[in-house]
C-alpha cells in the first residue's frame, strides 16, 4: 500500500514530470481494496 499512498498524493505537475514531455497522460484510476490501478498515456513517439 505505499505504492499506493504515494501515488494518491502526486500532483498534476507530479505526474508531468515523471513521464516526461512527449507523453500525454489520459488519466489514472485506483481501485483501493483490491490495491491496483491503471493509467492511460498517449504519445506519437515509440520511443517515450
Amino acid at each position: 500500500m505505499d505504492a499506493l499512498a504515494a501515488f494518491s498524493q502526486m500532483t498534476p505537475e507530479d505526474d508531468a514530470g515523471d513521464h516526461g514531455p512527449e507523453i500525454t497522460m489520459i488519466g489514472r484510476w485506483h481501485d483501493i481494496p483490491s490495491g491496483s490501478g491503471i493509467c492511460i498515456l498517449e504519445s506519437d513517439s515509440a520511443e517515450a
